[in-house]
């Protein structure tokens, strides 16, 4: 019997269903962390590199 059946006394069957639920939960929050770090980073990677290429190219502002 795990800690969740104890807690609530549910049935296997609700247990699985919940666990289900939770994994499905857990996953989603994952991949929402995933795509917000892969905008982050492409964010940091849009403002780094014209920093980049300014530093490189002579300056012919005069």
């Amino acid at each position: 019997m795990t800690d969740i059946e104890k807690c609530k006394g549910l049935h296997k069957r609700d247990v699985s269903a919940y666990n289900k639920r939770r994994i499905a939960k857990l996953s989603w929050e994952g991949t929402a962390l995933k795509i917000a770090a892969d905008n982050q980073h492409a964010r940091l990677a849009n403002t780094r590199i014209p920093l980049i290429a300014n530093t490189m190219l002579p300056d012919i502002t005069n």
